[in-house]
Parts: structure tokens; sequence; C-alpha cells
């Protein structure tokens, strides 16, 4: 993540020695190690070199800091988010479209030590996915680059993860899948419980919980398989599937994007009519769900019951990862109209987070 100090030098001057030094060698060491992008005025550069004791990688490090703030100095007028350090004991605030925190609070936890935390259901499919998907969606940002730790998720440990990395006073961000059929559905139940657990810190105005650095999102439809489209997942070769997601599915422009049948699609367990029926009837789905399917199958909602669609299995992200000619289709897929309407703004929103010096971006 980007951070800003915000001080002036009469005012570090009147800090305890050690406090500054603290101050002034985690911001470097969280720079330096491609952990985070800070930022510090020229002339707060130009005082600390003289009057801070720091390692000498530190000192040679804040030399070139202040340099580069003719590039760096200007980022907040276009930066998604970032986190303001400014002198004191105060807690994480927010504060328009960035935080705040005091230097205390600030070295006291694991901002500075500690990549962006990012968690995952799947440490090891969904972790490589992101990893690939954020790389090619940077070229599409501003963002200088990118550095992010997986922290395993899951189900009902979703929920319970996040928590341990706030708790840690580390900058947390979760991405929760949707688990939505349609549209017009409603969430499931981790993606409930995690945007609950972020809503009472950061989004409840009587402070129900301490507010943490970072964000949850929602997944862009059912889950993140779904990010991968479906003509990558028709030149993987290893997957068969029902013949009618030929004909039912378009990604071609922005307006496809909007409600693509795709972008809903369980691609592990695919459509059962007479289970999302049940669902309906027991009150736990809308009956829009059922009216948006079939509208985007064509078929009757009297024979909605009789509906069925294999899904893809539980592998896909897993093949599209080993396939070259698969993410080297994705890597164009970026460029349409369709990609840009429905991921280019969430995958911006998500890098800002984990934002980090170029010459870093892992």
């Amino acid at each position: 993540m980007i951070f800003i100090l915000d001080a002036l030098v009469a005012d570090l001057e009147s800090l305890p020695v050690s406090q500054v030094e603290n101050l002034f060698s985690a911001l470097m060491d969280a720079d330096r190690s491609g952990r985070h992008l800070v930022v510090i005025d020229r002339s707060i550069c130009s005082w600390a070199i003289k009057s801070v004791s720091l390692s000498g990688e530190n000192s040679k490090h804040l030399a070139g800091l202040r340099e580069q703030f003719a590039t760096r100095g200007n980022i907040t007028e276009y930066a998604h988010s970032f986190l303001k350090v400014v002198l004191g004991s105060l807690p994480v605030t927010i504060n328009g479209d960035h935080f705040e925190i005091g230097h205390v609070e600030f070295t006291s936890g694991e901002y500075a030590t500690s990549k962006t935390k990012m968690i995952v259901e799947n440490l090891n499919t969904d972790s490589r996915l992101y990893d690939f998907m954020l790389g090619v969606a940077i070229s599409q940002t501003v963002v200088p680059g990118f550095a992010v730790d997986f922290v395993l998720g899951g189900g009902d440990t979703t929920v319970t993860a996040f928590e341990a990395e706030v708790k840690k006073q580390r900058i947390a961000v979760c991405v929760v899948d949707t688990d939505r059929v349609s549209p017009c559905d409603n969430l499931g139940e981790t993606a409930r419980k995690v945007i609950n657990s972020h809503a009472k810190r950061n989004l409840d105005t009587t402070h129900a919980a301490p507010a943490y650095v970072g964000t949850v999102l929602e997944t862009v439809g059912h889950e993140l398989e779904n990010y991968i489209p479906f003509s990558a997942v028709n030149l993987i070769g290893v997957f068969t599937h029902d013949t009618c997601l030929d004909a039912i599915v378009t990604q071609n422009s922005a307006v496809d994007a909007a409600d693509c049948f795709w972008r809903y699609f369980d691609t592990k367990g695919g459509i059962d009519g007479k289970k999302i029926g049940s669902k309906v009837a027991a009150g736990k789905k809308p009956p829009s769900v059922v009216d948006w399917i079939c509208k985007e199958t064509g078929i009757s909602v009297g024979d909605f019951v009789s509906l069925r669609i294999s899904g893809i299995g539980s592998t896909v992200a897993d093949h599209f990862l080993k396939n070259a000619a698969a993410k080297s289709h994705y890597v164009e897929f970026s460029k349409s109209e369709y990609w840009k309407a429905l991921f280019l703004r969430h995958f911006e929103q998500v890098l800002w987070f984990l934002a980090a010096p170029e010459i870093r971006r892992s």
C-alpha cells in the first residue's frame, strides 16, 4: 500500500529520538523491501538524512526517496486508497478515500513489516490465479507495482482468517465469493459474514468495532473461476461441457458484461433447476433468480425444475494456469470492452491496497 508521512520538521524534532528512529526505519524497510510504497516530502527527507540515525542501507534509501519525490509526490491525487501516517497516537481512521493512523499505532503494529494480506479460499490455486490476473490488470492502471501475501481462508474459516489478520494490525484485503447464480440472487453465507465484519469496523458510524486498514470486496459474479473467460476454458481441452453453454454464453462487449450467464454460472456444480426451485420455495433465494435463468437459457418457468446444466469441474483454475495458450488468450481478452467494463475497476480497487514500488511486483 502507499504510505504517506504527513508531518512537519518542528513536530518531528519534538518527539523522542527513539520514536523518530523507529518510524523512519519502519518506513525505509517497507519501501526498500518492496512491501509498500513510501512517500516523504523532500524537505523531511533532507532533515532526516542529517538528523535521524539509520542503518547505512536505510540512509542511502532515504536519499533515494528524496529524489523520487519528484515522481511520487503527487500520487495521492490519483491513488484510490492510501495510508497517511500522522504524528501522535491516532487509531486507524477513515477519511474519505484514505486511511490515517498515528505514528505510535503505526510502528506498534505490523503495517510496515508485513505485505498486504489477501485472504483466499485456496492457497495454492486461488493465490496463483489472482497473482496472474493482477499482473495482467496492472498494465492497464497507474498502480506502480504490487506486493501481496496470500492467507488461507475458505468457507467458515474465511471470516476467522480475515479477523485474525486485522487484529495483528496488518493491511487486510478479502475478495469473497458471492455464490450468486444470477444478478438478483442473495449473497452466500460466507460473503455475508465477512462483509458484516468489515461493515462493523469501517462502515458503522457507531464504531461497533475498531476500524482497520483494508477492504472487503465481492467477486465479480459467482466465484473466482468465473474470471476465466469461457473461451479460455474451451482452449484448455480437458473439460467437456453441455453444448447449450456455447449458445448461451456471450462475452464480446460491454453490454454482454452486465448480466453475462457465464459470470454467474457455477463452474463446479452447474445448474440444477430442481435444487434451485427448492431454495426459492424455502425462501432462501428470490423468485427472480428462476426468471433470470429462464430468460438466459430460453426455457419456460414451467420447465425450470427439469433444467440441468453440468458444471465444468473443480480443477478449472489449476488447468488454466498450466495452459500457456489459455493464459495468452486471457491477456488478449483483457483488452476487450467486456473485460474492461467488468474487471478493470475491480482489479484496480484491489491493486491500490497492494501498491508497491515498480521493481517489486510479487
